[in-house]
């Protein structure tokens, strides 16, 4: 099952949903986890429609892959479910084929990558765990127990995390976590 997302306004701010897991399986809110029942009650309460929710794993596009944006010509590259804003191909070694998608399909992908998704600065080499959509740096693999998958991204979409505001193409990845970190 792909996980359910909110599109548009009106979810409920302590909710922050990110993902739904099946019946009687539990629901990643921010700091605390929802049964499937709360979820549901939740929904019945703010009354959202069927047509609100866009199954994600609809969309399709596979970590990794570049998408160009036809109404606007934006590019980027797709980690962890998120776009990542791409400034140049330098970190790329050149342009990369993409796949054109409309501004609907981007913003019916993932806002923020998922957490524990490992993304590299291009230019730099660095690398950058995500947690509650803020790129957090990793300076060993020791405590992940040795090298993990990672996407390559443009170093521009770490720095500029969370600037420009809303609808920024830098606003994929946040500035700080929005999350529980433990450990």
């Amino acid at each position: 099952m792909g996980a359910i997302v909110p599109i548009g306004q009106g979810v409920p701010d302590p909710i922050a949903l990110r993902k739904v897991w099946p019946k009687g399986s539990q629901l990643l809110s921010r700091c605390r986890p929802l049964t499937y029942a709360l979820f549901a009650a939740a929904l019945a309460a703010a009354q959202f429609a069927a047509a609100e929710f866009i199954h994600v794993r609809d969309v399709g596009i596979d970590d990794g892959t570049f998408v160009v944006v036809r109404e606007n010509g934006q590019v980027y590259r797709i980690a962890g479910g998120a776009p990542l804003h791409v400034s140049s191909w330098d970190a790329f070694g050149g342009p990369q084929p993409t796949m054109p998608i409309s501004v609907a399909q981007l913003n019916a992908l993932p806002y923020y990558p998922a957490d524990g998704t490992f993304i590299v600065g291009g230019q730099t080499d660095q690398i950058f765990r995500v947690a509650g959509g803020a790129p957090l740096y990793v300076s060993s693999w020791v405590p992940f127990g040795g090298p993990q998958p990672t996407v390559v991204v443009d170093q521009d979409a770490i720095d500029n995390a969370g600037s420009g505001g809303a609808g920024s193409p830098w606003s994929h990845l946040s500035l700080n976590p929005w999350t529980c970190l433990v450990g």
